[in-house]
């Protein structure tokens, strides 16, 4: 999306001292950290995974092999060489200097991501144990960002698991620094054990499987909610309904993740998701405040199809954190297939996780297998397994075909977009969000095709292909791709261009709007917000946000008053 995405997203250090701040301001602070630390968290293990680079190490020098070997066998202890630092190795406390300088800025890049890690558990706990938490239908930027952070909780455990000897790289700066300083480092405890836990890949994922399985107990939480369980809910639905299922005829998981993304798969060519708002009966109005039209009025915003990578993303490591949701959720097996399909591969910034594959790992696991047969007896568990080979085995036959067509259908409706609004640049205004839409789904497009024709899929001789019986096509319209960036990125320069206009537009047309919901809403807003304080500070809190709504609604009335309410009024409604 370039151009199109807010810049200078914050660091890491420059977030840490924000320990204040509400749940919604930290979780948008700590998921703009993410991506950077991911990063860096990548050069480290490019680093350290470098035979060159790995012989410079001071544990792979042979006067140290001693201590390296002591230093591994102790941890995630502290370590402590008096056994070995005798007279032989005085010339250690000399080294000390050098070795800190050498290692610290990776030293750094591990607490950086330690701290990080541990913020992102205590929020995801946080929300998870939030008994309001509505669905990802009634609040997809909240739960959305929910899900973001299980995915980012995941990615930093395993790639903490790809850097290689990272025990003997924080016990040799803990050692090193203590030499040259005098004082201990504090952080070495709590790093040396994460760092423990999340070994390797397979221990990583165990971790992560483990902690968001277990029950958190502390004073801070109402009904210590199992992360795995949260996560479930939110993905597959609630278990029976539940306090938050939709009323009416209307289906219980409609605002699941899963129901979205299999209803806006379905629909996006069937419906023509991309073309209906360009007709010429629909143009002129908004198109992100419609809906989509034709299979599920009223189910799917066309404002969610951004997100459409994202909810495969979610889907997948939804089972991936918690492979239990496959036979103790009723929607299990179906959310498990549709995640099959989304893609054979994750690829966050420095990791490439073959989800095909761990799964398969999951169903020749005999606690798994054990737990699934105890839930659902053993036929349950067979019919549970052939199912995913089925998904595995449509995925090799449908999937290239599938969004090769997809392609072409972006690409088309790109080239128009884009033709249809350098004649009429005033349609910005309404088809923003339909502009926004088609640069993602392009964008995704493309990822997909490199992910899956140009980046080889290393498991493809494995079992959990070759027991499907098909085969991995070759790509048959190599230039299909490169006319889809090409059309995307003319697209974003002209949305770039005419952003004032879609600016403009949408202060305009929502102060009214804004005005007159808050108008309709504000006496029963007052009514529930008094009564809801009658026993804790007596109306003083409701008062104020009555008062707080009732201001933004008078603003937004005064965009007929003169050129500077009228602009007061669109920065206040924004």
């Amino acid at each position: 999306l370039g151009g199109l995405e807010k810049e200078n997203r914050p660091t890491m250090s420059s977030n840490q001292g924000r320990k204040n701040q509400r749940p919604a301001e930290r979780l948008s602070v700590v998921l703009d950290s993410g991506a950077g630390i991911l990063t860096r968290l990548r050069d480290v293990a490019t680093t350290t995974g470098n035979a060159e680079r790995l012989k410079e190490m001071p544990w792979n020098k042979p006067r140290l092999r001693v201590v390296s070997a002591t230093m591994r066998r102790r941890f995630p202890e502290y370590p402590n060489l008096t056994d070995v630092d005798r007279g032989e190795w005085s010339d250690l406390r000399g080294q000390a200097g050098g070795i800190c300088q050498q290692l610290e800025p990776m030293y750094l890049v591990l607490h950086d991501s330690m701290e990080l890690h541990t913020q992102v558990w205590k929020l995801l706990t946080e929300l998870a144990d939030d008994y309001m938490l509505p669905a990802y239908g009634d609040a997809p930027a909240l739960v959305g960002g929910l899900l973001d952070l299980m995915v980012l909780f995941a990615r930093i455990s395993i790639l903490l698991g790809e850097i290689a000897d990272s025990d003997l790289l924080v016990c040799y700066y803990a050692w090193s620094y203590q030499y040259a300083t005098g004082i201990a480092e504090a952080s070495f405890t709590r790093l040396a054990k994460l760092i423990h836990a999340c070994v390797d890949r397979d221990r990583a994922l165990a971790y992560v499987r483990a902690t968001c399985a277990e029950l958190p107990v502390a004073d801070a939480f109402r009904k210590a909610v199992r992360v795995s369980e949260r996560i479930g809910r939110l993905v597959l639905g609630e278990l029976g309904g539940g306090p938050f299922a939709p009323a009416g005829n209307r289906d219980p998981h409609s605002g699941t993740v899963l129901s979205r993304f299999t209803l806006l798969t379905s629909a996006l060519e069937e419906d023509d998701l991309l073309g209906a708002p360009l007709r010429a009966e629909a143009i002129q109005y908004p198109a992100g405040y419609t809906v989509v039209v034709g299979r599920a009025p009223g189910e799917a915003p066309y404002y969610m199809l951004p997100s459409l990578s994202r909810m495969g993303t979610w889907l997948c490591y939804a089972f991936l954190v918690a492979p239990q949701l496959i036979h103790m959720h009723p929607r299990g097996v179906q959310g498990l297939c549709a995640a099959c399909g989304a893609a054979w591969m994750d690829e966050g910034p420095g990791l490439e996780l073959w989800f095909h594959a761990e799964m398969y790992k999951v169903f020749h696991d005999k606690d798994f297998i054990q737990a699934f047969t105890d839930e659902k007896d053993k036929t349950g568990f067979r019919e549970g397994k052939a199912a995913f080979k089925e998904s595995i085995a449509n995925f090799m036959k449908n999937a290239a075909g599938a969004h090769r067509a997809r392609r072409a259908y972006v690409l088309g409706r790109t080239l128009r977009t884009t033709s249809l609004l350098k004649d009429s640049p005033g349609l910005f205004g309404p088809q923003w969000h339909l502009v926004t839409a088609t640069l993602a789904l392009a964008r995704d497009e493309m990822l997909w095709w490199i992910r899956h024709h140009i980046v080889g899929n290393p498991h493809l001789k494995d079992k959990v292909y070759t027991g499907s019986g098909q085969t991995w096509p070759a790509d048959d319209n190599q230039a299909q791709a490169p006319a889809l960036l090409a059309a995307a990125v003319a697209l974003r320069d002209l949305a770039i261009s005419h952003a004032a206009v879609a600016s403009e537009y949408a202060s305009d047309y929502l102060q009214g709007t804004i005005s007159a919901q808050l108008e309709a809403l504000l006496p029963t807003a007052a009514a529930a917000l008094g009564a809801g304080s009658e026993g804790g500070d007596g109306g003083g809190s409701g008062g104020r946000i009555v008062s707080l709504l009732s201001g933004i609604q008078s603003n937004a009335e005064l965009g007929g008053e003169g050129d500077n309410a009228a602009e007061g009024a669109r920065l206040d409604v924004a």
